[in-house]
């Protein structure tokens, strides 16, 4: 029965704002994941900085 008031908090508006809120909670993680592999790179000793096209398909 625990599996049952997830769900019905899953039904309502405020579930909606919840799903909505988590989404952008990890698009938000991802960006700073991508900015920090980024950085990265760009720090390592090949010289080379990654170019703005490859910065996005690191995001």
């Amino acid at each position: 029965m625990n599996w049952l008031p997830p769900l019905l908090r899953g039904l309502g508006t405020a579930g909606a704002a919840a799903n909505a809120r988590a989404e952008l909670e990890t698009a938000h993680v991802r960006n700073l994941q991508a900015a920090l592999v980024v950085q990265r790179v760009n720090r390592s000793g090949a010289g080379h900085p990654l170019l703005p096209a490859a910065e996005v398909r690191v995001a």
